[in-house]
C-alpha cells in the first residue's frame, strides 16, 4: 500500500503503490495528495492544498517541456537516420565475467569436436547441444572452453545460471542490463532494462533474440539439473524450453546431470579415460613436476578414477603443503576406509572419491585458520553463488567472535577467502549447534540485507538476494526451530524474507515466512507485543492482495485490537490498520463498515 501524508504529520494507506505511480517510469516523481482515486482531481477552491501542489508541479512540467520535447525529437531523428543508413547491429563484446573458469582444463578433444560439429551452420536454423554427465565431471568447464575457442563465430554469448527458475530469471535480468548498456538507443532493450517485473524482462529479451537478423548468438543454460519431466513432482522443477526465444534460430548449449533430459544433440561427458590427462590436471593444479614418472601419482589418479573435480581438489591441496605423494595417498586411503565404515550407504564410488579429497583439504584448512574453515561451513547455508562481503557484514551484530573477526573489514574477509580459493574447496556439512548455528547466522545476514523501498534500485538488490533467500527458506521452513527468545535479529530477518518474497510476487513463500516470524515472535514476546502485531498486519495485507478477504479481516481485526491496547486509537500505526480494514470493506462492497 502507498503511504499518503495527512494532517498532523500522519500517514495513511490510500491505494496500492502500483496504482499510485507510473509503473516502470524511472524518472517519475511521486507526489502525494490527501485524496482517493475518486476525488484526486476534484478541488473545492484554488486555495485547496491539493490544488496548489498539483498545479505547482504542472507549472514546472510546462516550463521544462520545450527543452525535454526538443531533446526527444533529436534522439528520434538520430535513431531514424541510423536505421535508414545502417543495418542493425546485434554484436555484444565477449565476456565470461562471473562465470567459474579454470586455467587447468585439459583434454576433451573428442567432446569439443562433437559440439563443434553439432553447431555447424550460420545460426539461421536453431541448433541445440546438451552436455550430460555426473556432477564434478567438467561439463561447465567444457562449455566454457568451447565458447572461448569459438567466440568469433558468435555475435554474442550469454551465460545463464539454470540451477533453478529464479536464478535463471536473474540471469535474464543481468543480460537485459548488459544489452541496454551496449545499445542505449534501443527502445526494446530500454523496456527490458527498466522493467521491474523480471518476467517481462524475460519476454522482452526473448523478443530481441528473435529479431530476423539476430541469429548468430549463443545461449548457455548451465546446470539444468532439475528439469520438469513426467514423474518429477518437485515443485522447483521447470521446463527450460519455455525460456528459448520463439524464433527457431541461434545456438543453445545446455549442461545437465539429468540423463532423462533429451533436447537437441546429446554429448555425454564421461570420466577421463586417458591417465595422461588425469596426470596433466594433477600436475597443473599442484605445481609439481615429473608426476608422469611418479608411481604414487599414477596410483592416486587411478583411485580418483578420472574425476576432474577430485583431481583438482587433490592438486590444490598438494600445492599448499610439502607432503609427498606417498603420504597423501596413505592419508587418502585411510580417510576412504573410515568413510566406508562410518557412512556405508554413501551411494557411489565417485561420491566417496570426491568427499575424501574434500575432507583432507578441509582438515588442512582447519589446522591453518579455524575461522576460514567455519566460513566454509557457513556457506553451506547460502546459495552457492554470489556471496559478497557486504552480504555477510550485514549479520555481524551479535555474531560469534570468529565471524565478527572475518567481517571486520574487507582485508580480513579477503584473507580467509584466499585460503579457501587456494584449496579449491566447496563443502557442505550437517547443521550443528553453537553460540549461533551456521544456518541462523546465514539467515540473519540475508534477512537484514533486504532493502526497504526507499533505497535506490532496491528491486535489483532484492533480485540479487533472492537465491540466498531461497536457500534460507529451506532451513527456516523445514528445519530451524524458531524459538529465538534472545535473538531479535533472527526473527526480524525471517519477517524481512517475507517482505522480500511479497515484493517479488512469491505469495506462498511470503506467507510461510510471515507465519514463521509470527510463531517465533508470539513465543518470544507474546501475542500482544507491538512487533508481533506488525507481523499480523503484514499477513493481513498479504491476504488482502491475494483476495483472501476473510483471512485478511481476521488479521486486521487482531492487529487493530492489539494496537489500540498498546498505543491507543489515535496512534499512526493504529490508524494505518484502521485504514487497511476500511479499504478491505470497501473492496467487498461493505460500505457501512468501511465508513465506520
Amino acid at each position: 500500500m502507498f503511504p499518503t501524508r495527512i494532517a498532523l504529520g500522519k500517514e495513511i494507506m490510500v491505494v496500492p503503490q502500483a496504482s499510485a505511480i507510473v509503473p516502470g517510469a524511472a524518472n517519475a516523481e511521486p507526489v502525494a495528495i490527501p485524496a482517493d482515486h475518486l476525488n484526486m482531481v476534484k478541488f473545492a477552491s484554488r486555495q485547496n492544498g491539493g490544488y496548489e501542489k498539483v498545479s505547482g508541479h504542472l507549472q514546472l512540467l510546462a516550463e521544462e517541456a520545450p527543452e525535454a520535447i526538443g531533446a526527444r525529437w533529436e534522439e528520434h531523428d538520430r535513431i531514424r537516420m541510423a536505421q535508414a543508413n545502417v543495418k542493425e547491429d546485434f554484436t555484444v563484446p565477449f565476456s565470461l565475467s562471473g562465470i567459474p573458469e579454470t586455467e587447468n582444463f585439459v583434454g576433451r578433444k573428442e567432446e569439443l569436436g562433437k559440439i563443434k560439429e553439432a553447431f555447424q551452420g550460420d545460426g539461421s536454423q536453431r541448433r541445440v547441444v546438451l552436455l550430460h554427465g555426473l556432477g564434478g565431471i567438467g561439463k561447465t568447464q567444457l562449455a566454457v572452453t568451447f565458447v572461448k575457442e569459438h567466440r568469433d563465430t558468435y555475435s554474442a554469448v550469454f551465460w545463464l545460471n539454470g540451477k533453478n527458475e529464479d536464478t535463471l530469471k536473474q540471469s535474464f535480468a543481468v543480460m537485459a542490463n548488459r544489452l541496454y548498456k551496449e545499445y542505449p538507443s534501443s527502445a526494446l532493450l530500454r523496456t527490458a532494462a527498466e522493467a521491474k517485473d523480471v518476467d517481462q524482462m524475460v519476454v522482452t529479451i526473448r523478443q530481441w533474440l528473435s529479431a530476423e537478423e539476430n541469429h548468430r548468438w549463443m545461449l548457455v543454460f548451465d546446470n539444468i539439473d532439475n528439469p520438469k519431466l513426467p514423474g518429477n513432482e518437485d515443485p522447483q522443477a521447470y521446463d527450460v524450453r519455455l525460456y528459448f526465444p520463439e524464433a527457431y534460430q541461434g545456438s543453445i548449449l545446455i549442461t545437465t546431470r539429468s540423463s532423462r533430459l533429451k533436447i537437441g544433440k546429446v554429448v555425454s561427458v564421461r570420466k577421463l579415460v586417458d591417465i595422461r590427462e588425469s596426470i596433466a590436471i594433477l600436475t597443473s593444479t599442484s605445481g609439481r613436476v615429473n608426476l608422469d614418472r611418479d608411481t604414487y601419482a599414477r596410483d592416486l589418479v587411478s583411485e580418483l578414477d578420472g574425476l576432474p573435480l577430485a583431481l583438482t581438489t587433490a592438486g590444490a591441496y598438494l600445492s599448499q603443503v610439502s607432503t609427498s605423494l606417498e603420504d597423501y595417498l596413505r592419508h587418502y586411503r585411510t580417510s576412504w576406509l573410515r568413510l566406508q565404515q562410518t557412512t556405508p550407504d554413501l551411494l557411489s564410488y565417485e561420491d566417496r572419491a570426491l568427499y575424501t579429497t574434500w575432507d583432507l583439504s578441509f582438515k588442512h584448512i582447519q589446522s591453518q585458520n579455524e575461522s576460514a574453515a567455519n566460513l566454509l561451513r557457513l556457506w553451506a547455508y547460502f546459495d552457492n553463488q554470489d556471496v559478497w562481503f557486504q552480504l555477510l557484514a550485514a549479520g555481524s551484530e551479535g555474531s560469534p567472535v570468529w565471524f565478527a573477526t572475518i567481517v571486520y573489514d574487507e582485508l580480513s574477509f579477503n584473507e580467509a577467502i584466499r585460503l579457501l580459493c587456494d584449496h579449491a574447496l566447496i563443502e557442505s556439512l550437517e547443521m550443528s549447534g553453537g553460540e549461533i548455528s551456521m544456518a541462523i547466522l546465514a539467515l540473519i545476514c540475508v534477512g537484514l540485507a533486504v532493502p526497504t523501498e526507499n533505497v535506490p534500485e532496491y528491486w535489483a538488490k532484492e533480485r540479487r538476494l533472492l537465491p540466498h533467500a531461497d536457500k534460507c527458506f529451506e532451513y527456516v521452513y523445514n528445519t530451524i526451530n524458531l524459538e529465538f527468545r534472545d535473538n531479535r535479529n533472527a526473527l526480524n530477518a525471517v519477517r524481512n524474507l517475507g517482505n522480500l518474497y511479497a515484493d517479488q510476487g512469491k505469495m506462498a513463500e511470503a506467507e510461510a515466512m510471515y507465519r514463521r516470524a509470527l510463531e517465533g515472535k508470539e513465543k518470544a514476546w507474546g501475542p500482544e507485543h507491538t512487533s508481533t502485531l506488525d507481523t499480523v498486519n503484514n499477513l493481513g495485507i498479504l491476504y488482502a492482495d491475494q483476495g483472501k478477504m476473510a483471512e485478511a479481516e481476521a488479521m486486521y481485526r487482531r492487529a487493530l485490537e492489539g494496537k489500540e491496547k498498546a498505543w491507543g486509537p489515535e496512534h499512526t500505526s493504529t490508524l494505518d490498520t484502521v485504514n487497511n480494514l476500511g479499504i478491505l470493506y470497501a473492496d467487498q462492497g461493505k460500505m457501512a463498515e468501511a465508513e465506520a
